[in-house]
């Protein structure tokens, strides 16, 4: 089974919730792990609602680091920051769904979630993505999918990066 971060775009509230509470309800043909609705108002991240299977795995703190990291990376200057910081940044002539093969979720997260817009995101193991894409409402919606170890790895790299700037800041700084 493939560990995997999917996002999915809703315009409302309404609709992301829906979805939450039909994949909550039956998840069968995967293994929902975590998942959680937020939402862009006022260039801040709001979180709706979440789920946790409590299901003991061996990366519990990265996972439960991730949905947090997404919000930060959504709402903090220090997002902007690592998302900048680690090329994050994709051609703006290319279209979400091309875009997204070449970008990473916080990339993503970032710069395509707009104001207003709300974002469904899971952490699940799965065989078959059709089957979460059919409860998430494809192929109405956009749904995007990143290998969850693939993501560990730049969460590590974008702690490291921001440890650096903050280092190089309080270098400069202190020259004051």
């Amino acid at each position: 089974m493939n560990n995997n971060l999917a996002v999915a775009l809703y315009p409302s509230d309404d609709d992301a919730v829906a979805a939450f509470k039909k994949i909550k309800a039956d998840n069968a043909g995967f293994t929902l792990l975590q998942m959680a609705v937020l939402k862009k108002e006022d260039d801040d991240i709001r979180h709706l609602v979440s789920y946790d299977s409590g299901a003991n795995t061996s990366n519990d703190t990265v996972r439960n680091a991730l949905i947090g990291a997404l919000c930060g990376l959504l709402a903090g200057p220090v997002g902007i920051l690592v998302g900048g910081g680690l090329g994050f940044m994709s051609g703006a002539a290319k279209d979400m769904i091309d875009a997204a093969h070449s970008e990473n979720v916080f990339s993503f997260m970032l710069h395509k979630l707009t104001e207003g817009e709300v974002a469904l995101v899971a952490i699940t193991r799965e065989d078959d993505e059709s089957v979460l894409d059919a409860k998430l409402g494809a192929p109405e919606t956009t749904v995007m999918r990143w290998d969850l170890a693939v993501i560990e790895k730049q969460m590590e790299e974008a702690a490291e990066l921001q440890d650096k700037l903050i280092e190089k800041v309080s270098k400069f700084v202190g020259h004051d």
